[in-house]
């Protein structure tokens, strides 16, 4: 669970720093769209190059729990009397 806690936290950084980038190209640089940095202000280029690649964030914000579900079935597993054993 610390580990997802972990996951969880830099996502939201992750989350921050992008939203730190839109700001600042959209109101203080005034880039143009089409070489913004920002996926979201960039989107046309954005989709051109990610499209039809699965999103990492859901993955790794499930995977610890995941893992822990496992962990603890394979504990019950072992230590019960009709287990691999």
């Amino acid at each position: 669970m610390v580990w997802a806690l972990i996951q969880l936290r830099a996502i939201a950084h992750l989350d921050y720093y992008e939203a730190i980038i839109d700001r600042i190209e959209e109101q203080y640089l005034h880039i143009p769209a089409d070489i913004a940095i920002s996926g979201r202000i960039n989107a046309e280029l954005f989709r051109s190059k990610v499209a039809g690649t699965r999103r990492v964030r859901p993955l790794v914000k499930l995977s610890p729990i995941v893992a822990a579900v496992l962990w603890i079935l394979s504990l019950l597993w072992f230590t019960s009397p009709y287990g691999a054993g």
